[in-house]
C-alpha cells in the first residue's frame, strides 16, 4: 500500500516537472534546432570564448566584442519574435571529475599501448583540481513563428501553413507521441537565419562559438535538469529506428478504452522523458533537492544601476558554484503593455512612485530614437548548489554581497516557484519566468552580459592549461585544428620551458586512438630529455618488460670519443643509390653548417650552391658501375661473416680478361645479401657503399664540371669550401667514416650533447656543436620519412621491404624536440652595441621540415632563450608560441616586433609570474588555428601550467634535487630508483621535506654547512630505503633487521 502511494506521488511529481520543460522533439529538417510544444524553435550556441586576450573595458579587443553583442541585441530586439537566454555557469565543487574527463581518452589510449598513464595523471589531476574549475557559457535562441493573416469569406483569419494538416493528423493517430510537424518551412528559414546572424556577429568579434546539434543539446539539457543521472542517459527521438518496440510507460492497448495505442511505438515528447529522469523533492524557501544535492534558486529583483562589466562580478565569484542566466525578450507591445505605458507617461510627473520608471522610459525612447538601441525586457535568474542547506546559505550570502558590489543589484530567494526558476535557468528548457525583471536599453545590457570569456581550443587533451580566471584549458600536441604542429618556447633559464616541452613529449606517446607508440626524437644539451625517457620507461616496464622497454626507449649520450661509434652524414636509405629529397636537404644543410663562417653563420658566397652540387655529383659518380666503391675485405672485416654464411663471392672474373679477378661493388654485395634474406648484412654493405666526406673533397677538387660551373662566378669559393671540409675531418673524425651507430628499433630516442659542449663561447665552437646537433637529430629521425616517394629510383627488390615499413609508420605520429637552441646560434654585435643571436645556415633544414610536416604527421618543439635565435620563417610558421616570464626592456620590444604583439598582449607579457610550486609557470600562449567561419590569425591566451607528482620527478631539473636523481641513477642503475623517488616524495620534489627539516634544525647548534649536508644525505637515504622496500617488501626488511640484531 505504502509503495503504491510512493509510486503515485512520484508519477504525480513527474507530471508536475514536465510542465516546466517546454520541449517536444528535435527538428527533422534543421539538425541544430529543437521544437517546443507550441512550435517555437530553439537552438543552443556554446561560446568557447574569445580567441584573444580581451583586456580591460578600454581595450580594442573588449570594444570589438562589446559592439558585436550590442549589434546582436539591436538586430533581434527591434523585432518581436526572438527570445534569448544567456547563461554563465561555474562549478568548483566537481573540478576533479571534469579534469579526469578531459584526459580520459589519453588514459584509455595509454592502457591500449601498455603505458601506465594513471601513475602520472592521478597526482597531476589532483594538484590541478585545487587551482581551476569548470566554466560554461551557453546562449539559447528561440524563434516564434509569425502568424500570417488572410481574408476568407470576408473575415481575417490565420493563414494555413503547409504543416497544419500533418500536425493534426499526427495528433489524431499518435496522441501522446512527440509531434515533429509543429513548425512550418518559413519558421525554419527564419530561425536558421537568426542563428546564423548570432554566430556570424560573435565570430566577427573573434569569439569562438558553435551551434550545438539538437540531440546533443537535448542531452546537455537533461544532464543539467538531472545532474545526478549518468552523463549519457539515453533519450528517444522520432527518427530513431524502433520497430515493434514500445517506449517506456506507454501501453500498446489503452486500458481505459481498450483501443490500440500506436504512439507506444513512437518517441515521447522530450519534456516527458526529461521529467521521468528528474527526481526532485518539493521546494522549500527557494531551495529544491535534486538527488543528493540542494539547489538554491534566486531572482534578481533590483537590477545593476551602473554599467560594470560582468568580468568584475566573475572575479569575486571565484569558488562559488552558480549558474547566472539572463532572459532577454522584446519589449511587449500587447494591449495591456501599451495601456500601462500610456498611464505611466501621463502620471510620470505626478506620482512619486512612478518617477523612476518614467525617467527610464523617456531615456529608453531617446536612445532608441537616436542610436537605435532596442529596449529589452530583462530577467536575471541565479541558481547555486551544495551538499546541504548550509552550503546554499553560505553561497547565497557571498552571491548577495558580490551583486551589491556589482552596480548595486539585489537578489532574493525565489519563494514563489523555485521549480520554475530552476528549470528556466537552464538555457533551452523554458523561457518563462515569473521574475519581475526590468526594461533596459541594449547599450546598458551589453556591459552586463558574460561575453568576456577565455577560450579553450579542445574539450579533451593530455596537457592541462588553465586561464587566470581558473577556466580549464586542455591542450593537445598535434592539434587537429592546426594543419601541423610547430611549437616555439621562448624563456630565460629556469622558467619551465623544458618542463612543458618534455611533458608534451610524454603526452605525445599516448595520442587518442593510437595503436602504435609514436616516434619521438629529442636533441638536448643536458638531462631534461633523459628525465622524460626515464619516466616513460617506468610507465612501460610493467607491461612491456625491462628489456623491450630499453629497446623502445633509448637515451644516447653524444660521446663518440668514449663510446667509440661513428656516423656518416651522407648515409641514405637501404636500397637507394641517390638520396631522397629529405636526405639531400639534410646533407646540404649539414655541410652548409660545417662550412659556415664564424662571423655570419653561413658559408662563403656561393658556398651553399657548391655544396649542393658537390653532394649530387658525388652520389651520381659513386652510383655508376665504373666508379662505385669496390669491396675491400681489409676495410670491412665485419662483412666477412655474412659473406661466408651466405656463400657469396666478393670477386668475379673480368669479362675482358678471364684470368683477372675483379672485386664486386658494395652495391652488388648488398643486393645479393638482401635477396638471400640478410637485412643486417645488406645494411652493413650498404653503409660501406656510401660516400664519405673524402669523396666530397675528391669531387670538389677533381670534377671539371664543378669547376666550370662555379670557378668564374664565385672566385675562391671552391678552395674555401674544400678547406672547410678538410678542417672538418680533423675536428670531427667520428663523422668522416662509415656509420656504426644504429638506433632503428627505438621509438623514443633522446640525444644529450652535453659531453661535446666546450667552455668556449666563440662562434666556431657553436657552429661545430650545431653540426653535431643536426646530425643527431637526423639519425634519430631515420623512420620518420617512410613514404611512397622513397620508392622512386630504388631497386625494385627493396620495394616490398620498404612498403612494410611505410605501412608500419605511415599513420604514426612523429615528434621532434629541439631544446637549448640558443646554444647553437652565433652571436653578433648590432649597430646599437647589443649582442644578438643569428641562426646558422643549417637551420634552414628545420624550415624545410616545417614545410613538409603535414605529410609526415610531424610535430616539432623548439626551445630557446630569445626570439632572435629563430629565423624569420620559423617565427612566421610557428603554430604555437609559448613566451615565459622574465623578459624585460629590449627583449619585450623584440618580442613585440617579432610576433606582432598588440598592447594587451604586451601588458600581459609584462605581468607574467615565474615558476610557483602551487600554481606552476605562467606564459603568454600565441596560437594559430583553423576555425570554420572565422578569419585566420594568430590568437592568444594567458595560461598557467602545473606539473606535480611522478611527472614532475621525471622532468625535475631543480638545482638541489637533480644531483640526487643523477646519483641514484648512477649508483642504483637497473633498480627502481625513479619509482622510489615518486613514492617517497609524491609531490614531485624534495623541497617541502627539505624546508621542514631546515625549520626543525634552525634552533640547533649545528653549523649551517654541516646541517645542509646532513639534510641532503637524509633526503637521499630515504629514497634508497624506499628502493629496498619496493624490491623486497616492508615485512622482509623488518624480519631481516630482527634476525641481524639477534645474530650480532
Amino acid at each position: 500500500m505504502f509503495s503504491f502511494l510512493k509510486r503515485s506521488k512520484k508519477l504525480k511529481f513527474q507530471d508536475d516537472c514536465s510542465q516546466y520543460i517546454d520541449l517536444e522533439t528535435p527538428c527533422l529538417i534543421d539538425p541544430f534546432a529543437n521544437i517546443t510544444k507550441q512550435g517555437v524553435r530553439v537552438t543552443l550556441v556554446r561560446l568557447n570564448g574569445s580567441r584573444n586576450l580581451v583586456g580591460d573595458e578600454k581595450s580594442e579587443e573588449y570594444g570589438r566584442i562589446f559592439n558585436s553583442v550590442l549589434s546582436i541585441l539591436n538586430t533581434f530586439f527591434n523585432a518581436e519574435n526572438i527570445t534569448l537566454a544567456w547563461m554563465y555557469e561555474q562549478d568548483p565543487t566537481n573540478t576533479l571529475s571534469f579534469i579526469e574527463e578531459t584526459n580520459r581518452p589519453t588514459r584509455n589510449s595509454a592502457k591500449k599501448l601498455g603505458i601506465n598513464g594513471d601513475l602520472i595523471y592521478e597526482s597531476l589531476n589532483a594538484a590541478n583540481a585545487n587551482n581551476c574549475f569548470f566554466q560554461d557559457n551557453i546562449i539559447a535562441i528561440w524563434t516564434t513563428p509569425e502568424i500570417q493573416m488572410e481574408y476568407v469569406n470576408g473575415n481575417v483569419v490565420p493563414m494555413k501553413t503547409e504543416n497544419v494538416d500533418l500536425k493534426l493528423l499526427h495528433n489524431q493517430l499518435f496522441q501522446g507521441a512527440a509531434n515533429p510537424f509543429l513548425s512550418d518551412n518559413q519558421a525554419i528559414k527564419t530561425h536558421k537565419s537568426n542563428v546564423k546572424t548570432l554566430l556570424d556577429k560573435l565570430r566577427e568579434a573573434d569569439v569562438i562559438c558553435d551551434a550545438i546539434p539538437a540531440k546533443k543539446a537535448a542531452q546537455w539539457m537533461l544532464n543539467k535538469v538531472s545532474p545526478n543521472q549518468p552523463k549519457y542517459t539515453p533519450l528517444n527521438y522520432v527518427d530513431d529506428k524502433r520497430i515493434g518496440k514500445p517506449s517506456p510507460t506507454n501501453w500498446i492497448l489503452n486500458p481505459e478504452t481498450s483501443e490500440f495505442n500506436l504512439s507506444a511505438f513512437m518517441a515521447e515528447p522530450l519534456s516527458n522523458q526529461m521529467a521521468r529522469q528528474s527526481v526532485i523533492e518539493e521546494g522549500v524557501d527557494g531551495v529544491v533537492k535534486v538527488g543528493d544535492r540542494y539547489f538554491g534558486t534566486h531572482t534578481v529583483d533590483v537590477m545593476p544601476k551602473q554599467e560594470i562589466p560582468f568580468i568584475y562580478l566573475k572575479k569575486v565569484l571565484k569558488g562559488i558554484p552558480c549558474r547566472i542566466t539572463f532572459i532577454m525578450k522584446p519589449k511587449s507591445k500587447n494591449m495591456w503593455a501599451k495601456l500601462n505605458e500610456t498611464m505611466n507617461r501621463y502620471l510620470g510627473g505626478v506620482s512619486q512612485e512612478n518617477k523612476e520608471y518614467y525617467r527610464k522610459m523617456i531615456l529608453l525612447d531617446a536612445m532608441n530614437e537616436e542610436y537605435d538601441y532596442a529596449p529589452i525586457n530583462l530577467q536575471i535568474l541565479i541558481v547555486t548548489w551544495g551538499d546541504n542547506p548550509q552550503d546554499i546559505s553560505r553561497h547565497a550570502e557571498s552571491l548577495s554581497q558580490a551583486l551589491t558590489d556589482w552596480g548595486g543589484s539585489r537578489m532574493d530567494y525565489d519563494n514563489i516557484s523555485p521549480f520554475q526558476t530552476y528549470f528556466t535557468s537552464i538555457p533551452g528548457v523554458n523561457s518563462v519566468s515569473h521574475s519581475d525583471g526590468c526594461l533596459i536599453g541594449a547599450d546598458k545590457l551589453t556591459s552586463l552580459l558574460p561575453h568576456q570569456m577565455d577560450s579553450s581550443l579542445d574539450e579533451y587533451g593530455p596537457i592541462l592549461f588553465r586561464h587566470e580566471s581558473g577556466k580549464i584549458c586542455p591542450y593537445t600536441p598535434n592539434n587537429p585544428k592546426q594543419d601541423y604542429g610547430y611549437n616555439l618556447y621562448v624563456a630565460r633559464p629556469r622558467q619551465g620551458k623544458s618542463v612543458l616541452m618534455n611533458a608534451c613529449t610524454i603526452a605525445s606517446t599516448m595520442p587518442e586512438g593510437a595503436t602504435t607508440i609514436p616516434l619521438i626524437v629529442s636533441a638536448d644539451i643536458g638531462p631534461s630529455s633523459e628525465g622524460a625517457n626515464q619516466l616513460l620507461r617506468l610507465l612501460m616496464e610493467e607491461v612491456h618488460g625491462k628489456e623491450k622497454t630499453k629497446r623502445l626507449i633509448v637515451s644516447q649520450k653524444w660521446d663518440p670519443a668514449n663510446d667509440g661509434w661513428k656516423a656518416n652524414p651522407l648515409d641514405i636509405r637501404l636500397g637507394r643509390t641517390h638520396p631522397s629529397a629529405q636526405e639531400a636537404e639534410f646533407a646540404s644543410s649539414f655541410y652548409s653548417s660545417v662550412c659556415a663562417e664564424s662571423d655570419t653563420g653561413h658559408p662563403c658566397k656561393g658556398g651553399k650552391e657548391i655544396i649542393r652540387s658537390v653532394i649530387e655529383d658525388t652520389f651520381t659518380r659513386l652510383a655508376s658501375h665504373k666508379e662505385c666503391k669496390k669491396v675491400n675485405i681489409s676495410m670491412c672485416p665485419d662483412l666477412v661473416p655474412f659473406l661466408n654464411k651466405y656463400q657469396i663471392q666478393y670477386s668475379q672474373q673480368s669479362q675482358v680478361n678471364r684470368e683477372n679477378m675483379l672485386m664486386k661493388s658494395y652495391f652488388d654485395i648488398r643486393d645479393e645479401l638482401f635477396e638471400k634474406g640478410s637485412i643486417e648484412g645488406a645494411s652493413l654493405a650498404h653503409r660501406f657503399a656510401m660516400p664519405t666526406i673524402d669523396d666530397l673533397i675528391e669531387t670538389l677538387t677533381n670534377s671539371s664540371s664543378i669547376r666550370k660551373r662555379f670557378e668564374e662566378i664565385y672566385p675562391g669559393a671552391l678552395e674555401t669550401v674544400a678547406f672547410k671540409l678538410r678542417a672538418h675531418i680533423t675536428a670531427m673524425p667520428h663523422l668522416s667514416g662509415t656509420t656504426t651507430l644504429d638506433l632503428a628499433e627505438a621509438h623514443v630516442i633522446s640525444f644529450d650533447l652535453k659531453p661535446i659542449v666546450t667552455e668556449s663561447t666563440e662562434n666556431e665552437a657553436r657552429i661545430k656543436l650545431f653540426s653535431e646537433y643536426l646530425l643527431a637529430m637526423n639519425i634519430g629521425m631515420k623512420n620518420f620519412f617512410a613514404h611512397e616517394s622513397i620508392l622512386t629510383g630504388m631497386n625494385p627488390i627493396y620495394h616490398n621491404y620498404w612498403k612494410k615499413n611505410i605501412n608500419k609508420f605511415r599513420n604514426v605520429d612523429k615528434c621532434l624536440n629541439l631544446d637549448e637552441w640558443h646554444a647553437l646560434t652565433i652571436k653578433k654585435i648590432d649597430d646599437d652595441g647589443n649582442a644578438v643571436s643569428i641562426p646558422v645556415a643549417g637551420a634552414m633544414y628545420i624550415e624545410w621540415l616545417v614545410k613538409e610536416a603535414p605529410k609526415w604527421r610531424l610535430n616539432i618543439n623548439q626551445a630557446s632563450h630569445s626570439s632572435s635565435d629563430f629565423t624569420s620563417t620559423m617565427k612566421e610558421k610557428a603554430t604555437n608560441i609559448f613566451i615565459y616570464s622574465g623578459t624585460t626592456g629590449k627583449e619585450i620590444e623584440m618580442l613585440r616586433k617579432d610576433f606582432d604583439l598588440n598592447p594587451t598582449q604586451v601588458e600581459a607579457l609584462k605581468n607574467l609570474h615565474g615558476p610557483n610550486g602551487e600554481v606552476g609557470s605562467q606564459m603568454l600562449w600565441l596560437y594559430s588555428v583553423d576555425i570554420p567561419g572565422m578569419q585566420g590569425f594568430r590568437s592568444s591566451a594567458k595560461v598557467e601550467f602545473l606539473v606535480k607528482g611522478s611527472m614532475l620527478w621525471g622532468l625535475n631539473t631543480n638545482a638541489k634535487d637533480l644531483p640526487h636523481k643523477i646519483r641514484l641513477e648512477s649508483e642504483y642503475s637497473g633498480r627502481p630508483w625513479l619509482e622510489a623517488l615518486c613514492q617517497t616524495y609524491p609531490t614531485g620534489s624534495m623541497e617541502g621535506q627539505r624546508r621542514g627539516l631546515f625549520e626543525q634544525l634552525r634552533e640547533s647548534n649545528i653549523e649551517a654547512q654541516r646541517q645542509s649536508i646532513g639534510i641532503e644525505e637524509r633526503l637521499f637515504e630515504k629514497a634508497v630505503e624506499k628502493i629496498q622496500v619496493i624490491e623486497y617488501g616492508k615485512d622482509v626488511l623488518e624480519d631481516a633487521a630482527i634476525i641481524r640484531s639477534r645474530l650480532t
